[in-house]
């Protein structure tokens, strides 16, 4: 296995996809092309709703291509509908005085009852509302035929544009997401075990940004209906499971709230804490090294050598919980060192799951470990059986 430094390298082609998948820059890009686009062509086919069709262009374009193509349906549609359905008010009851009044009310009292049924029209009560407010000229159904166009060619814009200028589909906003809360679990890895040896640290912070990488990760997980079919990665496992995955490792840690007393005991050796603290480190760079991986759609590499780290300081932990060390503590001290061994069992466990959730095998490279022993062996014997010249 490589090195742990190896984990945090980052090559030209990483910092560029990265830099394409970056929220600001995709959002300028898509915006302003989607903006003067759809303002060329009012302009050419000398359109009147100029507004409206460039502020639906804006509005099309969302946090990831999925949105954006899920949005642009339902927006044509309910701007069709409540263009038309506000049309039919100002025609059949009017908008002078309190005429107003009853057709804004009942247009959107309709409009409402049909988003309702179909959440993706709501934008209809917009186009509805704005059809009683401003019916436009002498000639209601010219403006709501030319709105209902205004607002159907921005949004298909919109849409257009960000399917064509840096797309990223929901399910890889939502790794990466997923990557960086994997990235801040490591950090929390350590921080516990820090404040366990007695050095006092604030961990609301970290949990604080890991539930909200989860709840964005859980949002894009939830548009990614029309990934697999426009992603030229269709073979990338769908991010659901390793969204579980990292939830069960985000809750892992809170094991540790429930022992009453935050720090091991005065009298434990030395030489645990130190293993400890240098098992919780190699933790944290490979899930550094595992979140890189997530967000940027790389394979991972084998973590071997941390869960067998894992697993002799795992040991190490059992052995003072049950006073075979040599040490002698009260029920509450070893009920802490059983406790940090479940959330080390646990942050074990769930890497393997991580990685199976991305298709990889986490005993790959202990395979191919006995596999080069076993060929180095081989070689050896025959070595041996060669006679002398």
């Amino acid at each position: 296995m490589a090195s742990m430094g190896t984990f945090r390298d980052m090559t030209t082609v990483r910092k560029l996809r990265r830099l394409s998948y970056w929220a600001p820059l995709r959002f300028t890009v898509q915006a302003a092309a989607a903006a003067i686009l759809t303002f060329a062509i009012v302009q050419i086919f000398g359109m009147d709703e100029v507004q409206w069709a460039v502020v639906s262009a804006l509005f099309a374009v969302q946090w990831s291509l999925d949105s954006s193509i899920g949005i642009a349906v339902g927006r044509i549609l309910g701007a069709t509908v409540g263009s038309f359905l506000g049309m039919a008010c100002v025609l059949l009851i009017g908008t002078e005085g309190t005429e107003t009044i009853i057709s804004l009310s009942i247009a959107v009292a309709l409009m409402s009852f049909i988003a309702g049924l179909w959440p993706g029209l709501y934008y209809g009560l917009f186009a509805a509302a704005a059809m009683i407010l401003d019916p436009g000229g002498a000639d209601v159904a010219e403006t709501a035929v030319e709105r209902a166009i205004a607002i159907s060619l921005g949004t298909a814009v919109g849409a257009l544009s960000a399917t064509l200028l840096l797309p990223v589909p929901a399910h890889r906003n939502a790794e990466e997401h997923l990557g960086r809360a994997v990235r801040r679990c490591g950090d929390l890895l350590v921080e516990n075990v820090n404040a366990l040896v007695g050095e006092s640290h604030d961990l609301g912070h970290i949990h604080q940004d890991i539930r909200g990488k989860l709840y964005r990760a859980q949002t894009m997980v939830a548009e990614s209906k029309y990934a697999r079919r426009i992603d030229r990665r269709i073979n990338r496992p769908s991010p659901e499971p390793l969204l579980r995955s990292v939830q069960r490792l985000w809750h892992s840690f809170s094991l540790i709230d429930r022992v009453e007393e935050k720090q091991l005991p005065e009298k434990t050796p030395s030489r645990l804490t130190s293993d400890l603290k240098e098992t919780a480190e190699a933790g944290r760079q490979y899930l550094h090294h595992l979140g890189h991986a997530i967000e940027d759609n790389t394979p991972a590499q084998s973590p071997q050598d941390v869960l067998h780290r894992f697993d002799s300081t795992i040991k190490a932990l059992e052995a003072a919980c049950m006073g075979t060390d040599g040490g002698s503590y009260t029920p509450g001290e070893a009920e802490r060192f059983n406790t940090l061994a479940i959330v080390l069992v646990e942050v074990r466990r769930h890497i393997e799951d991580m990685l199976k959730s991305l298709g990889a095998d986490p005993k790959r490279g202990e395979e191919d470990q006995e596999s080069a022993q076993g060929k180095e062996g081989e070689e050896g014997k025959e070595e041996q059986a060669r006679p002398a010249e």
